[in-house]
């Protein structure tokens, strides 16, 4: 039987290139691979540290105690009042249909209020933000009752207080619901003020529950410093007193007042 050396050559040149395509393909698919592996390592590290991190972890911040704001002589203008703030974790809920008719109560909210935000699709849910002491309590007796101390929870909900009320309102400011200032004193020196915010860290399983929360670590807050002020609140008073009367006996649109001791320019 007679062979032709050229079938054999041409076969054996398209094994060749068979081959070498294949190797081709193998090498591109192995550096894409490692490319792919490096940028995981490296240049998403930190991103899915921090993901891995989210998934196991379940944390709640405790707000720090907002320091006093005082008047020159002592008396206090704002101050803070820890009191409780009562959340929810929807996704925990054994029976998201029934808890409102179960915590309605102890509330003291309607069954279609709690509804409402038992929709939500926030993993955290606040009930209220500043619940009086019964109400806690209540809550309490609700969660042993029936078991929803995982989905159910408090922690501490710093709340602040003008014991003056309106005086000098202008000066002192306000702060809003996460307690941070948002005009005048309170957010010119709100980084003096605030504090640095704690937090409380247990572990999840793979159902978002809660384990072990008694054994939760907790980093406690650190309170904010006080300030003084160089106003003198019965000074305040009157000046104030004298100046709203004589915009209302005058009809101006506004009037300012400056009160100073001649002899020491104070």
């Amino acid at each position: 039987m007679v062979v032709d050396d050229h079938k054999i050559s041409s076969v054996s040149r398209l094994q060749r290139r068979r081959l070498f395509l294949v190797l081709v393909c193998a090498g591109l698919w192995t550096g894409l691979l490692i490319g792919r592996l490096a940028h995981l390592q490296v240049v998403q590290h930190a991103y899915l540290v921090e993901l891995a991190r989210k998934q196991h972890e379940y944390e709640v911040s405790i707000p720090a105690m907002r320091g006093n704001i005082l008047a020159r002589d002592g008396k206090l203008l704002a101050s803070t009042i820890e009191e409780t703030s009562i959340y929810v974790h929807p996704h925990l809920l054994d029976d998201r249909d029934s808890a409102p008719a179960i915590l309605a109560p102890a509330l003291q909210m309607p069954t279609e209020d709690i509804a409402r935000l038992l929709n939500q699709e926030d993993s955290l849910v606040y009930l209220q933000r500043y619940a009086p002491p019964e109400i806690v309590s209540a809550v309490e007796a609700v969660k042993q009752e029936h078991n929803l101390h995982l989905s159910v929870g408090k922690h501490p909900a710093n709340r602040r207080y003008y014991p003056n009320r309106q005086l000098a309102a202008h000066v002192l400011g306000f702060v809003d619901i996460e307690n941070k200032g948002v005009a005048g004193v309170e957010y010119r020196f709100d980084d003096v003020i605030r504090g640095q915010d704690g937090r409380w860290l247990t572990l999840k399983d793979g159902g978002q529950k809660p384990i072990d929360p008694d054994g939760a670590f907790r980093e406690d807050p650190t309170p904010g410093h006080d300030i003084f002020l160089t106003i003198e609140p019965s000074i305040q008073r009157v000046a104030e007193s004298t100046l709203e009367k004589v915009v209302r006996e005058r009809e101006a649109e506004g009037a300012s007042a400056v009160v100073m001791d001649p002899r020491t320019g104070e």
